[in-house]
């Protein structure tokens, strides 16, 4: 049994390290909580995105990659992706006759060119505010993995300052019956305290999960990345610009040489130095894509590499299984909104905290109406200028260089 004073200072670090970062961690928790859908976003953002008919029982790679040649003449294709759902269109990233990325997508039964895409879309937004706040990644990436450590201490004193913490998952809170107004900030205290309690017990393994694949993330970027084979180089194939029928008989002797490969992304030569990558899912779980491809020159389909995620290094598994685990990708759409689920929880733990310690500073006869703003406006005063103004600064700059980002690349429109 731990007696009251290692319980007091439990708490005390808990507040700590909820209360002090709270304006940076919880942008980082709310960008990373829509980073789980962000397709979803750009799905109902953009029609072009929206399959109206379905999906083939086999895709026509050729096909799709012919339709937007002919639509987008001139331009370059750097990859193909799948569609992400069954009501998804295919997509290909390209670029303009002056440089400028854009996304087109085709219908993958008619072959219909639906419309373009930004670059820049919703998913590049929130992952990429999300995972380095839009500063170089050396920096970026190393701000926000050090999070972690105030997620772990979170995590760690929660056990030691809630008592039979495992009895709190049906325990729902009440609001009671209203009573003097002097009592109001104490009765504000029990509700919040009660709803933060709940919504932490229901979290407890997925803030361990984000706090360990955000640890991970600051190892990998501070040297402690995976090593991958390299793939051996080719040169430039003198031949012809790629085709459909041509892409499709790479695809064929793709599959023949792996046959468990599901392709769901293909890179063509235009990005890779001559190379088309073939790359999906296969026997290994809880990979990226890129874990498994083959490679192959398209001059001869010729055999330039193949990776089978199963026989990676341990260590480079782990490095796969970070983004999966991390994101919630791994079963689809189900996975995803269950991580947007529990992202809102871990948000809404990081601000309902913030709002906790500032109706434990609130002194002197407040009423129901006042206690609210009365707390905020202590949080925000007791949160220190360094603390205050350092964090907001970081939140500010990743939203100015979005800003600068998105302005200096349009969109492109076929």
């Amino acid at each position: 049994m731990v007696n009251i004073v290692d319980r007091r200072q439990w708490f005390d670090w808990h507040s700590w390290a909820g209360f002090k970062l709270s304006i940076l961690m919880t942008f980082v928790l709310v960008t990373g909580t829509l980073a789980t859908i962000s397709i979803d976003i750009d799905w109902a953002t953009n029609s072009a995105i929206r399959a109206q008919h379905g999906q083939p029982d086999r895709l026509d790679w050729g096909g799709i990659y012919d339709a937007a040649s002919a639509a987008f003449p001139g331009n370059q294709f750097f990859w193909i992706s799948a569609p992400q759902e069954a009501w998804f269109n295919a997509e290909l990233v390209g670029a303009d006759n002056e440089g400028r990325m854009f996304r087109a997508y085709v219908d993958p039964v008619t072959f219909e060119v639906t419309g373009t895409g930004r670059w820049y879309n919703w998913q590049r937004f929130f992952r990429q505010t999300h995972r380095h706040l839009m500063l170089p990644t050396s920096i970026g990436i190393v701000i926000v993995g050090l999070l972690s450590i105030p997620l772990f201490v979170s995590l760690i004193s929660s056990f030691y300052i809630y008592k039979r913490w495992w009895r709190g998952f049906f325990r729902w809170p009440r609001k009671g019956a209203a009573n003097a107004p002097t009592k109001a900030v104490r009765r504000a205290r029990t509700y919040w305290g009660a709803m933060h309690r709940l919504a932490g017990v229901w979290s407890l393994w997925f803030v361990f999960l984000i706090a360990v694949t955000g640890a991970w993330y600051l190892v990998e970027v501070s040297g402690g990345n995976a090593a991958y084979p390299s793939v051996p180089s080719v040169e430039e194939p003198a031949v012809e610009p790629l085709e459909g029928i041509r892409l499709n008989e790479l695809l064929a002797e793709a599959e023949r040489l792996y046959p468990t490969l599901e392709v769901k992304q293909i890179t063509l030569r235009g990005w890779d130095e001559g190379k088309v990558l073939f790359q999906g899912q296969a026997d290994a779980v809880l990979v990226r894509r890129r874990a498994n491809h083959v490679v192959l020159n398209p001059a001869d389909a010729a055999v330039v590499d193949i990776r089978r995620g199963e026989e990676l290094s341990v260590h480079a598994r782990i490095s796969e299984a970070a983004d999966p685990l991390h994101f919630g990708t791994f079963g689809g759409v189900i996975t995803r909104w269950i991580w947007f689920v529990f992202g809102i929880f871990m948000s809404a733990l990081s601000i309902t905290g913030v709002f906790l310690y500032g109706l434990r500073i609130t002194r002197g006869s407040v009423n129901a109406t006042a206690a609210p703003s009365v707390a905020w406006r202590l949080s925000w005063s007791e949160l220190g200028g360094g603390f205050r103004w350092g964090t907001l600064s970081l939140v500010v700059l990743a939203l100015a260089l979005t800003a600068v980002i998105f302005t200096a690349n349009p969109a492109v429109v076929g």
